[in-house]
């Protein structure tokens, strides 16, 4: 660019700044005032995780052995009960996940753990998250923070 406008870095800088020549479109996804949505569920108990089809699951995904961050929620939802791995999120939503489900009680948001520390690890979901805590003690000696997105590659979720 610097060539090709005959100009100096700085000056390419500032016409890139005032020039939109980007080929992505903004997107507008419509959502619902949070104050229109209904509430389809209640949470009936939230404990530490015990039951053995859950416990099952940790094992499936290799992360049976990091239950530190989890909870086991029972919720009632359309007048049937389930249950579910609970993983909280920033505005006390839980990301819920089983054998057969993937929902969030509540309101869609991070996680964020803080330990205190200068560095921080991203992860997309609390799977990734888990996994990682399972070989953080190869790699890195000292605390970090974290901050779990809580989404799905691909999906509308934010």
């Amino acid at each position: 660019m610097i060539r090709y406008l005959n100009t100096s870095v700085s000056e390419v800088l500032v016409w890139a700044k005032n020039n939109n020549f980007s080929s992505f479109q903004k997107q507008s996804f419509s959502k619902p005032k949070l104050e229109d949505l209904v509430k389809n569920y209640d949470i009936i108990e939230v404990k530490g995780i015990q039951h053995p089809a859950l416990l099952d699951y940790l094992k499936s995904r290799k992360v049976g052995n990091q239950t530190e961050f989890l909870q086991e929620i029972h919720y009632r939802m359309n007048n049937k009960r389930f249950f579910g791995i609970g993983f909280k999120n920033n505005s006390n939503g839980y990301e819920i996940r089983n054998k057969y489900s993937k929902i969030c009680l509540g309101k869609k948001d991070i996680s964020s753990i803080e330990n205190g520390s200068d560095s921080i690890w991203v992860f997309e979901g609390f799977f990734d998250f888990l996994s990682f805590k399972n070989v953080e003690s190869y790699l890195e000696k000292r605390p970090s923070d974290y901050i779990i997105l809580n989404f799905e590659f691909g999906s509308n979720d934010f």
